[in-house]
């Protein structure tokens, strides 16, 4: 067995927009029992609503803090659990490192690490280019009004438009 240090609280959480505190409803686990990852293990009602609250952690239930009908402030114990013992040689439940790749041919001089967590990966060579801009139109001819009133010359075989505007 796992020592008493190794026992992991579950506090309650804000269940949202602020509110202080819940009223325990109902357990869904005891003493003793063995819960997994976002398990529900109570039913507590706040001024809101009444929602079933999942357990972080997995392992075996070492104590419930309340009774049906008590008011647990947020941040104090709800629950706390023992965590299971890992098996031999597993560091850290929930991680997978994938093995290193070596370096093809075509991958030779790459500074890619190969393990992405989030995004879009590690991106060696290729570069995302953002839009192309137009090339600048040639000088036309003046044909605007402002072109008129400012007495520039139109191009030889170009009428000049002029709005009554």
């Amino acid at each position: 067995m796992s020592p008493a240090s190794d026992v992991r609280s579950f506090l309650l959480p804000d269940l949202g927009e602020g509110l202080t505190e819940a009223e325990i409803l109902g357990w869904k686990v005891a003493v003793g029992d063995t819960v997994a990852v976002d398990q529900p293990v109570a039913e507590v009602e706040t001024a809101k609503a009444a929602v079933e609250v999942p357990c972080p952690f997995a392992g075996t239930v070492a104590e419930l803090h309340g009774a049906p009908g008590d008011v647990v402030a947020v941040g104090t114990p709800l629950i706390s659990v023992r965590p299971a013992e890992p098996p031999a040689g597993f560091a850290e439940p929930g991680v997978v490192v994938p093995a290193a790749r070596s370096a093809g041919p075509a991958e030779e001089g790459a500074s890619d690490s190969g393990a992405v967590l989030v995004g879009y990966g590690t991106g060696g060579g290729t570069r995302r280019q953002g839009r192309r801009r137009r090339a600048p139109l040639p000088d036309g001819p003046r044909t605007t009004a402002s072109a008129a009133a400012s007495g520039a010359p139109a191009r030889p075989g170009r009428a000049a438009v002029v709005s009554p505007l």
